[in-house]
């Protein structure tokens, strides 16, 4: 053992006993602990001990988490189809009446409507004409279809009354020359030159109104 270097021997013999661990250094004794080797296991030791037989170095932290996965878009509901709409029930009211006709014009001054006490709308019978005199003129008076005509009664051909007249639908007959009138309008189906004045007609309630001059 050269000079200044440590002779460790657990076995060695020292001043007549043993003594295990230690060593002579410099002929100083010095405990197998005292060494540099012996104190980092004595460090190595307290620490096991202070943190529960882990290693020195401190676990390496985990990995960061990953963040949570983004909630997936729950795919759109498909709109419904609006519901059709119920079709409406049929309507039992009854229909509207159709208008009323409007009144004859007034033919002007010297004109007066005048109500033909005789005549009733209800007793007339359809498809019927007679002959009235209304302030010494001489009318034909046509019921057919629901409706009232009149025409001046004298024939423009002679003095046939259109009144005394066959009807048939709406055409008179002049009974003395034979010649056809439509009760409408006066014109004459077999000389288109001749034609009959019509007179304006209407009913009020229960009456029959027609226009004459005075």
């Amino acid at each position: 053992m050269g000079h200044g270097s440590a002779a460790i021997n657990c076995g060695a013999r020292h001043r007549g006993f043993e003594c295990p661990g230690r060593g002579v250094v410099n002929g100083m004794l010095y405990h197998a602990s005292m060494t540099r080797f012996g104190l980092r296991k004595k460090v190595k030791n307290l620490l096991r001990s202070v943190t529960g037989g882990e290693a020195e170095s401190s676990p390496p932290s985990s990995p960061p988490s990953p963040p949570p996965a983004a909630a997936q878009a729950s795919p759109p509901t498909p709109s419904k189809a609006p519901e059709p709409e119920p079709a409406p029930e049929p309507s039992t009211a009854a229909p509207p009446p159709p208008p009323a006709e409007p009144e004859p014009l007034d033919p002007g001054a010297g004109s007066t409507w005048v109500h033909l006490k005789r005549v009733k709308p209800d007793e007339m019978a359809a498809g019927t004409i007679c002959r009235i005199d209304v302030f010494g003129q001489r009318l034909a008076l046509a019921f057919v279809d629901g409706k009232f005509h009149v025409l001046e009664g004298n024939c423009p051909h002679g003095p046939g009354q259109l009144g005394d007249g066959d009807l048939d639908g709406h055409v008179v007959t002049c009974p003395v020359h034979g010649l056809q009138f439509d009760v409408r309008d006066g014109q004459c189906g077999t000389d288109p030159d001749m034609v009959v004045a019509p007179v304006a007609v209407k009913v009020k309630g229960n009456k029959v109104l027609v226009m004459v001059a005075t």
